[in-house]
């Protein structure tokens, strides 16, 4: 079992920048943890185990960025609908985010009464909805229309992620603004 501490420090001191382990690395081996599931190469114990693990790599980084990093005044809302499973892309892309300065909240599984308080009580610029596969079509659509009608149209509301759907039928299955 790695340790996330030894690991960013052992990556750190091989001079690799952390926010590229967090951004590029992690990433491919959320991937490489998929397809050896797929593979039945790995149990689904390993793979939990191993995901929490980069979680907690990506929540180090992105302690040292917010740290580091001021924000230039956009905002955006990060959310994971109830269907989906997965959440180490919107944690990526949350940190991704804090590194262009825009001031990144992420929240998973949100309800329409945690959204309403969200967005009277700050506002966003935008919000992000990730999605992984077309189960969570549904949810995301119904967040879609929760953000719509509380922002009362103006919040500006993207939807993307690994979802095996083209662009244009994302559009139309989620009534998003942007893909």
């Amino acid at each position: 079992a790695v340790d996330p501490d030894g690991l960013l420090a052992e990556m750190v001191g091989r001079k690799l920048d952390p926010v590229s382990v967090a951004c590029l690395y992690v990433p491919a081996a959320a991937r490489l943890l998929g397809e050896m599931w797929e593979a039945d190469r790995m149990s689904f114990i390993d793979v939990t185990l191993s995901t929490e693990r980069l979680h907690r790599l990506v929540r180090q980084v992105d302690t040292l960025v917010a740290e580091a990093q001021p924000s230039r005044g956009i905002s955006a809302l990060v959310l994971v609908s109830e269907a989906e499973q997965h959440t180490l892309g919107a944690l990526v892309l949350a940190l991704q985010l804090r590194l262009a300065g825009v001031s990144a909240t992420v929240r998973v599984a949100p309800l329409a009464s945690d959204l309403s308080h969200l967005l009277t009580g700050g506002r966003f610029d935008l919000a992000l909805i990730s999605l992984g596969c077309t189960a969570g079509l549904d949810s995301a659509a119904g967040l879609v229309r929760t953000l719509k009608l509380l922002s009362r149209g103006e919040i500006c509301v993207f939807v993307g992620g690994a979802i095996p759907l083209d662009d244009a039928a994302l559009l139309v299955e989620t009534g998003a603004d942007r893909v």
